[in-house]
This record gives structure tokens, sequence and C-alpha cells, in this order.
């Protein structure tokens, strides 16, 4: 559980503090994937715009736990939206690894031009920085909601490496692509890992509890 200070009033006023920095990070994001998606378009890099596709995805997926975030609920209802949120991420990340293993068997070279790569570094080093301060808000936390957050920001710093991993590359020697097939298993391989937290999501959430939700304390989000 989180320490609270002895003012009377902080239980109440720090989970609410966290949940709104969620939301920011939440903006955040979309406006990051919109970002990506604009610089793919713009580079015609369908790879670029696989990526914004998935920060979309991820954003569904936290999305699915807004009305356990918005109101109190009882745990089986807590439950039954982080399944949601996880079955959202297993799809997304096996939708990212079909496209990685095409990638893998049939190469097509990725190249951006400097300006473009800056860009897209900038876009994907922001996102990471943003997927690990969501980790850290919900570190101490073991509720449902909490838990599913954690994961599914751990699974978005994962796929953000691969194209970073591409944009650093792309412009670190003059006219040297990154080959596509490393992109490829990079990307199965993060893909995987991300749809096991997906999961592990569902594994763990899969339980029906019925608890009375005037049983419940007022402020169970990021206890």
């Amino acid at each position: 559980m989180l320490k609270y200070p002895n003012d009377p009033d902080s239980a109440s006023k720090r989970p609410n503090k966290l949940r709104r920095q969620t939301y920011i990070v939440w903006t955040g994001s979309a406006l990051i994937g919109i970002g990506k998606l604009v610089i793919g378009l713009l580079s015609s890099s369908f790879f670029t715009c696989i990526n914004a596709f998935y920060t979309f995805g991820i954003l569904t997926a936290k999305l699915c736990l807004f009305p356990a975030m918005a109101k109190r609920l009882d745990l089986s209802a807590e439950k039954r939206y982080c399944r949601y949120a996880g079955w959202v991420l297993i799809a997304s990340s096996l939708l990212y690894m079909l496209y990685s293993l095409h990638q893998w068997f049939h190469p097509s070279n990725i190249y951006y031009p400097i300006y473009l790569a800056l860009g897209i570094a900038a876009f994907t080093f922001t996102e990471l920085t943003l997927d690990i301060r969501g980790v850290f808000l919900t570190r101490k936390s073991r509720t449902p909601v909490p838990f599913t957050l954690k994961c599914i920001n751990l699974a978005a710093s994962l796929i953000c490496l691969v194209l970073t991993q591409t944009a650093i590359l792309s412009f670190s020697a003059d006219g040297i692509s990154v080959p596509p097939e490393t992109n490829g298993r990079f990307g199965i391989l993060m893909g995987c890992v991300a749809a096991l937290l997906g999961i592990v999501i569902v594994l763990r959430f899969g339980r029906k509890t019925h608890v009375n939700a005037s049983a419940l304390p007022k402020n169970r989000f990021f206890e």
C-alpha cells in the first residue's frame, strides 16, 4: 500500500493526484501515436505506421480500464475490465508479431532521412519515458487496475525499443540502412514478451470474485 502522510486529507488527495497524472500520461501517449503516424506517412514507412497503430492499441487497452478508474466498482467488475485490457494487449502484440514475422521472411530496406530519424527517435524516447513513468506510478500497488497498467506500460516500452533501434541505426552511418530481418526478429521477441504480459493479466484476473463495493475503501485505485 502507498504510505500517506499524517495529513487527514492526504488519503483522498494522493489517489486523485495519481489518477490525474495517469490521465496526462495517456494524453501524451495519444499525441505521440499521432506524431509517429504522421512521420510514417511523410516517410512512406509502413513500419513506422505499424508502430503508431500499436501505440493506439496500447491506448485502447488502457482505456478499457477507464470505467474502473472513474468510479468505485466491486472487485469482480475491476477484474473484468482488467481482462478486457489484457485481451486487447494480447491481440495488439500478436498482430505486431505477425507483421514482424512477415518482415523477417520478406525483408525490405528501411532508411530514414536524418530529420525524420531524429523525429522518430524523439517521439519514441518520449513515449518510453512516459511508459516508464507509468510503471513508476503504479510500482507499489498490487490491486487489479494498477497492476494491469504496469504490465501494459512495460509492454509498450518493449515495443518502443524496436522503433528506437531502427531510428538510431538508420542515421548512425551515412547511407547504411538497418537490416530489415533484424527488425523482424527483434519485433517478434518484443511482441512475444508483450503478449505474455497480456496473458499474465488475463490469467491473474480470470477468477471471478464477488465483493460488495460498499465494503471497499473509498480510494482503492492506487491502494
